[in-house]
């Protein structure tokens, strides 16, 4: 091999390491779900976060139809740990109908489910009537674990 050749070689090696590399996190998707009723009184809304591998309480009594706000303190990390999995089992029935009531959600004041599924480019919402039969089968299964946390952590 030539000098010639070496030093071509190493001067592109020099040039492909000088690159800068991208060294942020790529950032996860965030789940927001909880349920809400309309007519009642007293704190209405239990919405909680799924984001950055932590666990969040809203701090709103009312939910206005638009993503609700959260504490900045996480909670702990056994709550984290019962939520975990909606985020992991996000059905993909849900994700390929984006944007959609199924149902009539607290139509008959039964209350409602309400999700946010938020990615690097774009935020999905659903909003769900808690009577099951009202929804896709697709997602009942999904939905009674929604319930299931929900129950589990508002206390």
């Amino acid at each position: 091999m030539s000098i010639y050749r070496i030093i071509i070689l190493l001067a592109v090696v020099l040039a492909l390491d000088g690159c800068e590399k991208n060294h942020e996190p790529q950032q996860q998707a965030a789940l927001i779900f909880g349920m809400a009723h309309g007519f009642c009184a007293g704190d209405c809304a239990h919405f909680f976060q799924l984001k950055d591998g932590q666990l969040f309480r809203d701090v709103v009594e009312r939910y206005t139809g638009s993503e609700p706000a959260f504490e900045v303190t996480p909670m702990s990390k056994d709550q984290y740990e019962i939520a975990k999995q909606l985020i992991q089992d996000f059905p993909d029935y849900l994700t390929n109908n984006p944007n959609t009531t199924f149902g009539c959600p607290d139509c008959a004041d039964q209350g409602g489910y309400h999700l946010y599924y938020k990615s690097e480019t774009a935020v999905s919402y659903w909003h769900i009537d808690t009577s099951l039969e009202n929804v896709p089968a697709e997602i009942r299964d999904y939905m009674s674990k929604v319930r299931t946390v929900v129950d589990q952590l508002k206390n």
